[in-house]
């Protein structure tokens, strides 16, 4: 089958022709009398590539058919058919966005290579929106690693919040993420095309800097702020447990209203955006403790979402380091495209205090330095060395022993570290020493970064 086509209109002779040139084509046909039942048909039947409307015969519904067609159902392509031949209604036609317009008594031939056109626009149309939707899928949560339960859920809440327009609450440590998660939400809504504006407390000091950078402000004229930045889309505050009191009543009266004023400025603006923000800590504490006011929280809570920190997670850390790695081998146009096995039991160890963020920076400065070949053992840096040594105080339980190839390379850097020192880095010296040749010594020492 090439395509299905809908024919629309009221003439039942005119149809029926038409039905039989495109079924005899290879076109599976559809009929309705007017523009209105046409348009009930195309919603019902995503399967329709092409529209054939008859003008004389289909008003006065085309106008509203077309916008929907335009607006709505994108990959519909519409032919026009009409008795006038004037440059006027064809040049309307295709102003309302239709594929072609034909003029009647219709050329059997031209309406067939026409279809077809509009047929395999319609075709493309579908498999771009297909394929859209399924790298918009593939990319939305890719940097959120979560091979681990914990983080696991939390994705997965994420993507059902994701389709709501409700305030959201993310918590965790710093460098955990929570701003890559508000960003995954944000592109999963039906917001997505509209801005995603990050605003932060923290730098901003006092209340009418940070008024002013929330709100925007009159002075001559309109300075917009974030929340004017955000219109559409979506607006994420970062570290909200540090809002003053006085903004903390600011950004209640917003929630309450759906509007905000610019500072100085007397207009109330419409609020449209979506309001997610990050904290530290859990604000339910801060409203015990009476340091955040209770009525934003329960505005704000609508759904929460914690992003556990790395050490709780590392499940995923492998996950994490292979995609920043590929990061920053484009960045820094390095070769050092994977990353060995000891040195992965090794950063799978260590704590991360910084979390997600500490990760990151620790490959793009390992790629950094390193000319070409896997990123190796030695090229860790010292407090990731330092740590993964020190026996664990997690659990007595817990066991400290690694790999064999870990422990062999941690034994092989000590036993190096001291032979250079005992033998003040005297090479001849150190090659009798160890009974190791020189060749060998010296792809040892540099293998560890120790030469």
């Amino acid at each position: 089958m090439k395509g299905k086509i809908l024919l629309i209109s009221g003439d039942e002779s005119e149809q029926r022709d038409l039905a039989r040139i495109f079924s005899d084509s290879g076109y599976a046909t559809l009929t309705a009398e007017t523009a209105s039942h046409g348009q009930e048909l195309l919603e019902q039947d995503h399967s329709i590539d092409v529209a054939v409307i008859d003008q004389d015969h289909s008003r006065p519904d085309i106008p509203a058919l077309m916008d929907k067609v335009r607006t709505c159902l994108t990959t519909v392509q519409v032919i026009i058919t009409s008795n006038s031949a004037s440059f006027e209604d064809s040049n309307t036609a295709m102003k309302m966005g239709a594929f072609e317009y034909l003029h009647k008594p219709l050329d059997k031939e031209r309406a067939l290579l026409v279809a077809s056109m509009a047929s395999k626009m319609a075709h493309l149309a579908r498999e771009n929106n297909r394929l859209h939707k399924y790298f918009k899928e593939k990319v939305i949560f890719t940097s959120i690693a979560a091979d681990g339960r914990e983080m696991m859920e939390t994705k997965e809440k994420a993507r059902a919040v994701a389709s709501l327009d409700t305030p959201v609450i993310i918590t965790g440590e710093p460098g955990s993420g929570k701003q890559t998660l508000a960003e995954a939400i944000h592109n999963e809504s039906s917001r997505a095309d509209n801005p995603f504006i990050y605003a932060s407390i923290l730098p901003h000091g006092e209340d009418g800097i940070l008024e002013r950078h929330l709100f925007g402000y009159e002075n001559g004229q309109s300075i917009p702020g974030a929340m004017d930045k955000a219109m559409g889309g979506t607006l994420y505050i970062y570290d909200i447990d540090l809002l003053s009191p006085s903004l903390q009543t600011a950004l209640l009266e917003v929630l309450k209203n759906r509007t905000y004023h610019h500072v100085g400025g007397g207009q109330p603006l419409q609020a449209e955006f979506r309001l997610m923000v990050g904290s530290g800590g859990h604000l339910g504490n801060l409203v015990q403790a009476g340091r955040f006011s209770e009525e934003l929280y329960s505005l704000l809570n609508v759904a929460l979402l914690e992003v556990p920190p790395l050490r709780k997670r590392k499940e995923d850390i492998p996950s994490l380091a292979k995609a920043f790695l590929k990061n920053s081998c484009v960045k820094h146009n390095r070769s050092a495209c994977a990353i060995s096995h000891d040195t992965m039991a090794a950063l799978t160890k260590y704590r991360w205090p910084g979390n997600v963020r500490e990760l990151e920076e620790t490959i793009d400065c390992m790629v950094a330095g390193k000319i070409s070949g896997a990123l190796s053992f030695s090229d860790l840096p010292d407090k990731v060395y330092r740590d993964v040594r020190r026996p664990s105080k997690i659990s007595r339980q817990e066991s400290s022993v690694q790999s064999f190839a870990t422990e062999k390379n941690i034994f092989e850097r000590q036993y190096l570290v001291r032979a250079l020192e005992e033998c003040e880095g005297n090479i001849t010296v150190m090659a009798r020493i160890t009974n190791l040749s020189r060749p060998a010594l010296y792809e040892k020492l540099r293998k560890h970064g120790l030469k």
